[in-house]
């Protein structure tokens, strides 16, 4: 799971799915770069687009905040693949939910 702290009122949001990061506002997609040590400039759908790539593990140094040390660099490379979201298996779990919930009604 990615935490980000929310900046006015210490909540924290958790961002479990990419589209999630597109009801976001830009301060908490800065913070949310920030955090996880990527790049936090440009506009909002660039870090939004950077966040998503960042949690399908597709990131690449470019997305990385550019005053880290190739070592670091590193290893944001390897905690975004290694953390990624598997959409695909969050997908497959919804279909065979839905798959249950059709049989639940045609039984009742």
């Amino acid at each position: 799971m990615n935490q980000l702290k929310d900046p006015k009122s210490d909540l924290s949001i958790t961002i479990n799915t990419a589209t999630e990061i597109y009801t976001l506002k830009k301060p908490f997609l800065i913070k949310y770069c920030e955090n996880k040590k990527l790049k936090s400039t440009g506009t909002t759908s660039e870090l939004r687009a950077r966040l998503s790539r960042y949690l399908k593990g597709t990131i690449t140094l470019d997305d990385i905040d550019n005053t880290l040390s190739k070592e670091e660099c590193d290893l944001i490379l390897i905690k975004a693949k290694t953390n990624k979201i598997d959409f695909k298996k969050k997908q497959e779990y919804s279909i065979r939910a839905i798959q249950a919930l059709t049989q639940i009604q045609l039984i009742n």
